[in-house]
């Protein structure tokens, strides 16, 4: 995905009419870096009025390595009824577990991915030892790696849905068991530890 389309919000707005909520407006809006709270709230406000409830959903990139908005977006987005859309919690394939050093060293020059920090070193092999510590997880539940990525993502109760990309329609089986996968704290303490250790 380019990189200018990443932190798009997408607002339904609900204005009570007798009792009943109507949608009045659909925003979208591109966030830059480093405003994500301050100008959610500011959109809010001017949007909806004091009177309205809101319906909200912010679509931004979460994942076990991308947690930029779990300190203070994902707590705001939670006490203001805003949910969150995860974009990307399988970062693009990384933590599917199909990808390999292989693989990457094959994308086409074109392909956006050669071009992030993720998918070079010394992220490349960070990313690839992160994934073989989720295969214990997956494991032990006899789960897909993305299922345990995308679970991962799910757990946090701002996390209204998440968007993951296929390329074949096999591959809906592989992770759609994601859903009701409920990850222990013994998985996600192992999933925490492994997300320090290979972090560089």
């Amino acid at each position: 995905m380019p990189s200018a389309d990443r932190g798009e919000m997408t607002c339904r707005l609900m204005f009570p009419l007798g009792g009943e909520p109507v949608r009045a407006a659909l925003v979208s809006t591109i966030f830059g870096q480093g405003g994500g709270v301050q100008r959610l709230r500011a959109a809010i406000t001017e949007q909806r009025g004091p009177e309205a409830t809101a319906a909200w959903h912010r679509r931004s990139d979460y994942s076990m390595r991308r947690r930029a908005i779990q300190a203070d977006t994902l707590p705001y987005c939670l006490s203001h009824g805003v949910g969150v859309i995860a974009y990307s919690p399988m970062m693009a394939g990384l933590l599917s577990g199909r990808m390999t050093r292989d693989r990457v060293a094959a994308l086409p020059d074109d392909d956006w991915r050669k071009r992030t920090p993720e998918f070079q070193e010394p992220g490349l092999s960070a990313n690839l030892e992160l994934v073989e510590a989720l295969r214990v997880v997956g494991a032990r539940h006899g789960r897909s790696l993305g299922e345990v990525a995308v679970a991962w993502v799910l757990r946090h109760p701002a996390v209204t849905a998440a968007i993951v990309g296929f390329r074949r329609p096999r591959q809906v089986n592989e992770i759609v068991g994601a859903a009701d996968l409920q990850l222990s704290e013994v998985d996600v303490g192992a999933i925490e530890t492994a997300v320090a250790r290979t972090s560089r």
